[in-house]
């Protein structure tokens, strides 16, 4: 079950860990089965935290035995504490639970983990009864003294220590089960220094990795001779750009004038058109004048008749004649429509769906 790591200050300002994660807070949860409902709760016997963590069970539950676990994962500077190999921990929390069918008093046990220590408490149930007539806590405060030890031999700055909260409880029919655990306080009893490497160091950072002033100097030096090469290496490529440039112009330059001198001759080699010669007309060169040559007139026929009669150059032929008939065409357009109205309906049903959330429900307040 993994969770993320949150700095130890920011676990301790939220009153440990405050609710759970998905409510501003550090903790995670695991159930056994989805009848175990889980969330936070500020009110009632838990108005004196920030947020109680909560489990809770209704009668409609099938199973005989149920299990939820809590745990969160707190990481640790150990810069902040440099004379020390172990870290001195206490971890407390205060856990509540009760039950319509089970009777008040009966044990049940609590596995524990602080790092890598494991502890088994017993709880005692609440009388259920009670506890929603008063809204009183009813439950002890655990208590547990871990030692973290520290490696000072390896390069890392950081520990994590997990935090594992277990309960299983049994469940007879028709049974209502609440189950609560809040105050949980994670606490390192070492002094804690404020030292020069440490105060602006960011977590997981060593002081061998800040740069002595020396080395400062030599990274500054061989900055600055970078930027000189790339300064000259970028110069260098834009000159080449140009000198390229201007070859490519003037090549092109060369290809024009060329091809104007192949299109447009010189002057001395276009050619005149000469003007013409005059003709003097006498009687021997003077052109014979046309003859004319007699045209007859057809005789004048009818429309009844199927040909007519002419002479092109001295030949006859006959012309046919079309018939004096009237033809009458079909309309393009008839005075009713042949294409008949369509009979298909087109329809578009839009379909709604609704879902509903059931609303999440704290622990009931009475049976």
């Amino acid at each position: 079950m993994p969770a993320s790591p949150v700095p130890y200050d920011v676990f301790t300002a939220a009153n440990g860990g405050g609710g759970l994660l998905n409510e501003n807070g550090h903790w995670y949860f695991d159930r056994s089965h989805y009848d175990v409902n889980i969330g936070s709760q500020n009110g009632a016997w838990c108005n004196d935290v920030p947020y109680c963590i909560t489990g809770w069970m209704y009668p409609s539950a099938s199973l005989t035995y149920y299990s939820v676990s809590f745990y969160a994962n707190v990481s640790i500077n150990t810069q902040h504490y440099p004379t020390t190999d172990s870290l001195n921990c206490t971890f407390s929390y205060k856990p509540l639970w009760i039950s319509t069918k089970t009777a008040a008093g009966t044990a049940i046990p609590l596995k524990v983990v602080v790092g890598s220590q494991v502890f088994t408490d017993s709880l005692p149930a609440g009388n259920f009864d009670r506890v929603f007539t008063t809204l009183q806590w009813e439950g002890d405060v655990y208590s547990h003294q871990v030692e973290i030890p520290l490696s000072r031999n390896s390069a890392a700055s950081t520990v994590y220590v997990p935090l594992f909260i277990n309960i299983t409880w049994p469940r007879q029919t028709g049974d209502y089960i609440n189950y609560y655990v809040k105050s949980t306080l994670f606490t390192i009893n070492n002094e804690w220094i404020e030292t020069p490497s440490s105060s602006s160091m960011p977590i997981g950072q060593s002081a061998s990795s800040i740069p002595t002033p020396i080395q400062t100097q030599a990274q500054s030096q061989e900055g600055g001779n970078i930027s000189i090469t790339v300064g000259a290496t970028l110069g260098a490529l834009a000159l080449l750009g140009l000198l390229i440039a201007g070859l490519l112009w003037l090549k092109i330059r060369r290809r024009e004038t060329a091809q104007e001198k192949k299109g447009f001759p010189p002057p001395n080699d276009i050619k005149m058109p000469q003007p013409p010669a005059w003709v003097v007309v006498t009687p021997e060169n003077a052109p014979e004048p046309p003859s004319h040559r007699p045209f007859s007139h057809p005789e004048p026929r009818t429309q009844e008749q199927s040909t007519t009669q002419g002479i092109e150059q001295g030949r006859s032929f006959s012309i046919p004649i079309v018939s004096d008939r009237s033809t009458t065409l079909p309309s393009l357009y008839d005075s009713e429509s042949h294409y008949t109205a369509s009979s298909t309906d087109y329809h578009y049903q839009a379909s709604a769906t609704t879902s509903q959330r059931k609303e999440s429900e704290l622990p009931p307040y009475r049976r």
